[in-house]
């Protein structure tokens, strides 16, 4: 266990009422045993005049993971309160945080953190809520992120670097952003929208993190902030299934879900986001070499004007058998 801060330490500077806090971290793990320590010091290193609870759910690891976050719940009691699974509930078609985490928060905003992603500054959660206060009508909020390969931090390599300010983002262009627009550590959304999700976004979205972001900022968009934070893990296992023809079907339908649900308002930009689906599709089955499947997902997203002459590259580069 790593030397950090006592419970008490932590909560000294809170003021109110610390069974009532004003943020519930939301944290899903599973095999994590290398990275969950990086999560749990990036919760506990928070410093905020308000209090926070940490939400744990632990999906039947079947490494250290539920071990390791147990030593912190004996020593953060107050602060730290998990869920241990003996079956695994992903594998039951079921959504963590939204089945699991969100119904039990009682802050008023909920911050994201899976476990094998971190924070690297101890003012994120202070500032975060700061700005959202600022900005009252604005139901979500985000930053951009350093990626880390595995272990491996790279400082140039920044993920969603959207904007030297603050800014506002239309609903259009989260649609349009993916699922990679926003980084998952960095959301924090308010709580009362994530206890009142649809039904099709249980019985259908793939991903929840897209689907999310989309919701939570239809009414008046969402909050980019340009402070570096957080710590986006890449090639981690549990990543996008490589049965790439059945995932795409699954965003497609809950995409068209969507739109539905808000009456066709955004079919334009539903169709756009389905062509973006199918060139990450084609790059990625071009970088395993796969490259009759890249071609045939490439030729389908084709005609989107800002992906006419990337898709072109990749569908040459295809017939070289070249990897990206």
């Amino acid at each position: 266990m790593r030397n950090l801060r006592t419970e008490d330490e932590i909560i000294a500077n809170w003021k109110g009422d610390i069974d009532q806090p004003v943020v519930s971290i939301c944290c899903i793990t599973y095999n994590h045993e290398p990275y969950v320590e990086d999560a749990l010091e990036g919760f506990l290193n928070q410093e905020t005049n308000f209090p926070f609870e940490i939400l744990i759910h632990d999906d039947a690891s079947t490494d250290r993971t539920a071990a390791i976050i147990r030593e912190y719940e004996v020593k953060y009691p107050r602060l730290i309160k998990p869920i241990y699974q003996t079956e695994n509930q992903y594998s039951k078609g079921l959504k963590m945080n939204p089945t699991f985490n969100f119904p039990r928060s009682k802050g008023q905003y909920i911050a994201l953190c899976e476990g094998d992603d971190y924070w690297i500054a101890s003012e994120k959660l202070q500032t975060q809520v700061q700005l959202m206060r600022e900005y009252p009508d604005v139901n979500i909020s985000f930053h951009p992120a350093y990626k880390v390969d595995g272990f491996e931090l790279k400082k140039n390599k920044i993920f969603a670097n959207h904007s030297k300010d603050v800014k506002i983002f239309t609903p259009k262009e989260v649609i349009l952003g993916g699922g990679g627009f926003m980084p998952t550590q960095s959301l924090m959304i308010k709580s009362e929208l994530l206890k009142n999700l649809p039904d099709w976004f249980f019985n259908n979205a793939p991903v929840g993190d897209y689907y999310l972001q989309i919701i939570s900022s239809i009414d008046n968009g969402a909050l980019y902030f340009p402070m570096i934070l957080g710590i986006y893990r890449t090639n981690i296992t549990g990543s996008w299934s490589s049965e790439r023809k059945l995932e795409i079907e699954k965003f497609f339908l809950a995409l068209d879900k969507l739109d539905s649900w808000f009456s066709n308002k955004y079919s334009k930009e539903v169709s756009i986001a389905k062509k973006h689906l199918y060139y990450s599709a084609g790059r990625l089955e071009l970088a395993k070499g796969n490259f009759l499947e890249s071609r045939i997902f490439i030729l389908k997203s084709l005609w989107v004007r800002d992906l006419v002459f990337k898709a072109v590259v990749i569908y040459f580069l295809s017939f070289l058998k070249l990897r990206v």
